[in-house]
């Protein structure tokens, strides 16, 4: 990622699944917006133009002449015959392991003539490997897609409206699994209904109430009959008006708490994306949730994103074709990660940059990578977001305010909220995940070189 946003270059190798960490406006969200630049088939020709606010602040007042440029290099797909037919003009490294790349490119435009005097100059092009003339179609996003779920999403307003719940693909498979014969059972009860609710007396008269006020108000020329009675009535229509309900039917998704909410879009987004999958609709699916600890109680957060990430799976289940990406500033998530899913942003006030480092590849032995995966609890999920760390061998002097602690950037009145002590003797695989190769954190011991 070159001169996209907070991002002057970064280059980082992640996992199977991705962790993004990181504080307030450090880029998480800019990070997201980035992929989507390449692999959202939702995003229009016009999302895809970038404004000079898209480049790297950087850059003062040489922003324009510059190129912003964002690759995605991907593996493991020789094993899937369709993903390799939909990547083969995209390899860059026959390997092991076989690399492809998708890049976008935002630049001056070929054969311009000049140097470019402002962004009427520019375009966007989008192509496979090395090569900016083997360009990348609609096609190939539909198969290999991105799929965002904001962090200020509306999950009972989403859930409302027929165009954007995910509750939509499952009534339009269960509309399309109906024979002839249970459509015009079904057609039959609901006319049924209909006449016999209709036909009572209450509902006979509240019609008559308003048809002598609009015969008042209007007279008998402009008014119109009027009746009570069940709307739609045609099968589908019917069921496109199926409501999620709760508490055994007696309230409906509305009433709901917002975790309740939430918890039950990210259920049936999941049956769509298993769906999309099934029908051959696209090969892969990069899923991405945007600060998920939103309104979920702890516990939630954690048993929730074990199954997104894959760590809940029992061994020998088949993994479903699908790479989770959260952002987050929750220890409860992060407590949960694989340990080799963590992406790590921090600014950089030297370079007035955001730098970017991964846990994907660290020097981990087995041992290492159980043993940490067992440390990092919620409280020591704290790791991630700490600008410090202690291991707490000379406790008494770290409670008083760590040297490291005093070396952040932070004054001492809150230099203490943002650093880490470690705990315990065996601290050697935590000294490499925060070190300097990892996520760059002052030393975890300060006697240690």
């Amino acid at each position: 990622m070159i001169n996209f946003a907070n991002f002057s270059d970064i280059d980082i190798e992640t996992g199977e699944s991705i962790v993004i960490v990181g504080e307030n406006k450090v880029g998480k969200s800019n990070f997201i917006r980035g992929l989507q630049l390449i692999l959202d088939p939702g995003l229009s020709e016009r999302d895809r133009q970038l404004g000079l606010e898209h480049f790297w602040d950087g850059l003062g007042e040489d922003k324009v002449g510059e190129t912003v440029e964002v690759s995605v290099d991907l593996t493991d797909f020789t094993d899937d015959p369709r993903l390799m037919a939909h990547l083969n003009d995209c390899v860059i490294d026959p390997g092991p392991p076989m690399v492809a790349r998708l890049t976008y490119r935002f630049q001056p435009k070929t054969g311009l003539g000049h140097a470019p005097e402002s962004l009427k100059d520019y375009e966007y092009v989008i192509f496979c490997g090395d090569d900016p003339d083997m360009r990348i179609g609609g096609a190939l996003r539909r198969m290999l897609p991105i799929d965002v779920q904001v962090a200020l999403r509306d999950a009972e307003k989403d859930l409302a409206s027929w165009r954007n719940s995910p509750l939509r693909p499952l009534i339009e498979d269960l509309a399309a699994s109906l024979n002839d014969d249970t459509r015009e059972e079904i057609q039959n009860q609901v006319d049924k209904a209909q006449r016999e609710l209709a036909g009572h007396e209450e509902v006979v008269a509240t019609a008559e109430r308003i048809s002598e006020r609009l015969i008042a108000i209007a007279g008998e020329q402009h008014a119109v009959p009027m009746s009570l009675g069940l709307a739609p009535t045609r099968v589908d229509a019917l069921l496109r008006s199926l409501r999620l309900l709760i508490d055994n039917g007696v309230r409906g998704v509305g009433d709901a708490s917002l975790g309740t909410a939430n918890l039950i879009f990210l259920a049936l987004k999941s049956l769509e994306l298993d769906r999309l999958v099934s029908d051959g609709e696209r090969d892969h699916t990069f899923f991405v949730v945007e600060e998920p600890e939103a309104h979920l109680h702890p516990h939630v957060q954690r048993l929730i994103y074990r199954y997104f990430l894959g760590t809940g799976a029992e061994d020998g289940d088949e993994q479903p074709p699908l790479t989770t990406i959260l952002t987050t500033h929750s220890p409860h998530i992060a407590s949960v990660a694989p340990i080799r899913s963590i992406v790590l942003l921090r600014h950089d006030a030297a370079e007035g940059k955001t730098v970017a480092v991964s846990t994907a590849n660290a020097p981990f032995t087995q041992r290492d990578e159980e043993d940490l995966q067992r440390y990092i609890d919620v409280t020591r999920g704290e790791i991630f977001f700490s600008r410090g760390g202690d291991s707490g061998r000379r406790r008494r002097r770290a409670l008083h305010r760590s040297r490291v602690c005093r070396g952040t950037q932070y004054s001492p009145r809150y230099a203490w909220n943002h650093c880490v002590l470690g705990g315990g003797d065996q601290l050697h695989p935590v000294c490499e995940v925060t070190g300097p190769r990892r996520t760059q954190h002052p030393p975890c011991d300060p006697d240690r070189p």
